[in-house]
Parts: C-alpha cells; sequence; structure tokens
C-alpha cells in the first residue's frame, strides 16, 4: 500500500489492520462487506493502493478493479439470489464513510 493513512478507514481495511468481513483480497482490491449492508449481499471493492478519487486511480488500475467487482459481483449473486448487478454504485473520492455506499 502506497501512502498508508491513519486517518483512512479503507487503507486500514486493506492493509489488514482495521478488522472487516473479506470477500475478496488481491494486489490490486479488496472487496468486504459493508458493516451496515443497504442490502443482502452490499459489498464494498476498494483499491490496496489509497487513492484521493476515482479519476486519480488511472485506467489500468480502474480497469482492475473493476474487473474484481464484476466477479464479486457475480459471486455473491448466486448464494443469496441478490441480483447484484442491479445495485452497482460507484464513489469518486475515499472521503466518504462506508455509510454512503448503497
Amino acid at each position: 500500500m502506497t501512502n498508508p493513512s491513519d486517518n483512512c478507514v479503507f487503507c486500514r481495511i486493506a492493509a489488514g489492520t482495521e478488522p472487516a468481513q473479506i470477500v475478496h483480497r488481491s494486489a490490486t482490491s479488496c472487496a468486504f462487506l459493508d458493516h451496515a449492508p443497504a442490502a443482502p449481499g452490499h459489498v464494498l471493492v476498494i483499491p490496496t493502493e489509497h487513492v484521493e478519487t476515482l479519476p486519480a486511480t488511472g485506467p489500468e488500475r480502474a480497469g482492475a478493479l473493476f474487473v474484481t467487482v464484476q466477479r464479486v459481483s457475480d459471486a455473491i449473486e448466486h448464494p443469496t439470489g441478490f441480483l447484484s448487478s442491479n445495485r452497482t454504485a460507484v464513489l469518486r473520492a475515499r472521503r466518504y464513510s462506508t455509510r454512503t455506499f448503497t
């Protein structure tokens, strides 16, 4: 993780220092269950490297991140019966709390 921030809950989750129910982890992304889910199968997918905004992620990292979104979406749809592809949202900045991801 580059530029780790003790103030960024997402960096702490990606680093494994903040408790979270991780459903996927790779060198470039981390996916975990929301602590206050808006719907069944509510999963957050973040890059492991700290970036302030989605445009700052860059096309290569954003592409890898969305591959993870697609895989996680497919994986949670089958066991839960929840059509995750109908509720995929993108937030542009890490400064939002996890409660914002609905």
